[in-house]
């Protein structure tokens, strides 16, 4: 068996991190270093930074902190830009990571609980498995994210001014990556002058939490007042700024649209007719216990059970993690009322806040473990190691993980002597293995007015422009899982 005392005493935060970092460079090296269409997104925009064209990359994507750290990295290092995005998102992740330790700390004085924070985050088949080698600006937001979590209950704590403004910060950093995140510089503010410090009034407490927003917001001020120019403002690409007020204003109009569903019963037709906000809050309600449930698993929410039985957190800990945990919520909720996309990642803020109660049960069932006697000690043990082996395994080996096929085109494509520039990709993945960054994203029927010597695409994208390839030739197709998947095209006359 596991010497688990010994490896408990010699566990430090570094060891955990050091750890993560292995584990991460083996995930992204296992899915191949997958590019989500949006990473494309991002590369392109580093490319165009590194260039020095700063007004292509913003007015590709006007949320620019990503790309320009994308840049920075590949600048500094010469790592192309695939690996230096991946290189920026696993130091966000282990910035996380840091503070997520550091948070486990605040909250417990278990011997066990880096231990049982590490065991927990390895264990996490939606953190590790399913985004870890995804080019995101997630990942950032993790990092902005839980380092706000970290010095908020330090402040509260310590309620002094500079771990006030580290949390404030720390969140408005999180804003960079992602605007949802500044939902929390402008709630928690209300939350400390309705649950204020014992060292600080209701008022003392509400504006030192606003300090950074009012030094911004004047900064700002001074700024307009010097440039009289607005739009020079908004260039500045705080464009998305404008989701605070326009995505709620969506969201009630989505839920007092008509459903656009059809039904030959009469009665039923008229519920759907009269009663469509009712119908679509509760289905879509559904849903998101559904996939939120689904996403976190029974190993954690066992665990979290186990904390929470036991009363492991103090009240005012508890009370911040519930408030806080509402607040994640409040932001992933209307951005999937709103855009209907049901992807887990929305959810992983309020994940990190139950992996936090999670590690606190662990925490205690491995205290346990290591005192129980008698026959059952060794059948739980073993039990124990075989369920967080099978949680482990399944993060660190997935039996099928995502095998891009783009790498294959542009390896066929060098292989046959072809000259990229000659090509047409319709895919922004292809575009970023091809490393035509500079390429304008355009309409297949334009591309064929150009007269490409060459056409690469999606077969999806194919099936409704068939007829217009008749001055092409198809020259190779690609098959994924029994089905076309890419074909290229050699024009012929």
């Amino acid at each position: 068996m596991l010497d688990l005392k010994n490896m408990i005493k010699k566990i430090s935060i570094l060891h955990c991190l050091i750890l993560l970092a292995l584990a991460s460079v083996w995930i992204i090296y296992n899915q191949h270093g997958s590019i989500n269409d949006d990473g494309g997104l991002y590369i392109r925009q580093a490319y165009f930074f590194a260039k020095g064209d700063y007004r292509s990359a913003v007015e590709l994507y006007s949320w620019p902190l990503f790309g320009l750290l994308i840049s920075t990295v590949h600048q500094i290092t010469n790592l192309p830009l695939l690996y230096a995005a991946h290189t920026v998102d696993v130091l966000c992740f282990l910035i996380a990571a840091y503070f997520f330790f550091k948070t486990l700390l605040l909250l417990s004085h278990d011997k066990n609980i880096l231990l049982a924070g590490f065991i927990v985050i390895i264990t996490s088949i939606p953190l590790m498995d399913n985004y870890l080698a995804m080019i995101l600006r997630d990942h950032g937001m993790w990092a902005g994210f839980m380092s706000g979590i970290y010095f908020y209950f330090k402040w509260r704590k310590t309620p002094n001014l500079p771990n006030s403004l580290a949390w404030q910060l720390s969140f408005l950093v999180g804003a960079l990556f992602r605007p949802e995140v500044l939902m929390f510089n402008l709630l928690l503010p209300f939350v400390n002058a309705v649950v204020p410090l014992r060292e600080q009034s209701r008022m003392a407490s509400f504006f030192q939490s606003l300090s950074v927003l009012i030094f911004l917001g004047l900064g700002l001020l001074i700024i307009l007042a010097i440039k009289f120019n607005i739009s020079q403002v908004a260039d500045l690409g705080f464009a998305r700024l404008t989701e605070f007020y326009e995505r709620p204003m969506g969201l009630i109009q989505t839920f007092l649209m008509p459903l656009p569903v059809e039904s030959t019963n009469g009665f039923l037709r008229s519920v759907i007719r009269h009663h469509p906000m009712i119908l679509k809050f509760s289905f879509l309600s559904a849903v998101v216990v559904y996939k939120w449930l689904a996403a976190i698993g029974l190993f954690h929410l066992g665990l979290t059970y186990i904390a929470l039985k036991r009363r492991l957190l103090s009240g005012q800990h508890l009370r911040l993690l519930i408030i806080l945990f509402l607040m994640t919520l409040l932001v992933s909720i209307a951005n999937f009322y709103l855009s209907f996309v049901d992807t887990n990642r929305y959810w992983l803020m309020s994940y990190w806040l139950v992996y936090l109660v999670a590690s606190l049960g662990l925490a205690y069932w491995l205290g346990l473990l290591s005192d129980i006697r008698g026959r059952l000690g060794p059948v739980l043990k073993l039990a124990s190691i075989v369920v967080v082996a099978a949680y482990a395994f399944t993060v660190l080996f997935d039996s099928k993980p995502h095998r891009p096929k783009e790498p294959e085109v542009i390896a066929w494509l060098k292989q046959h002597q072809v000259n990229l520039d000659e090509v047409f990709f319709n895919d922004r993945r292809l575009i970023i293995y091809a490393e035509r960054y500079e390429m304008e994203i355009i309409e297949l029927a334009e591309a064929i007015e150009k007269r490409y010597p060459y056409i690469a695409l999606r077969v999806s994208e194919d099936d409704a422009v068939d007829g217009a390839l008749k001055a092409y030739e198809r020259i190779h197709q690609f098959d994924f899982d029994g089905r076309p998947y890419f074909e290229l095209y050699k024009r012929i006359d």
